[in-house]
């Protein structure tokens, strides 16, 4: 079900925003551009810091009774 809903909503996606590397290596107009939208979408109004997110998975992997479960780290954006 989860692949199904994936590619169905693939149009409605808005990738979050990790402040990377990655992004650190596009124009600077388009990483503006990118983090300006992202947030205003999150509750947090700010982009994702790479120690976070490795934070986010970290917890996942030492957390040993934690199974089935998605942890959205994700400034809130689930949220809304």
């Amino acid at each position: 079900m989860a692949r199904g809903l994936a590619v169905e909503m693939a149009s409605r996606r808005i990738p979050g925003t990790t402040d990377s590397t990655l992004w650190q290596q596009r124009p600077a107009q388009v990483r503006k551009a990118a983090y300006q939208r992202w947030c205003k979408l999150n509750v947090l109004q700010c982009p994702a810091m790479v120690e976070e997110q490795a934070d986010a998975a970290l917890f996942l992997i030492d957390n040993t009774h934690m199974t089935g479960n998605t942890l959205y780290c994700d400034g809130g954006y689930t949220l809304r």
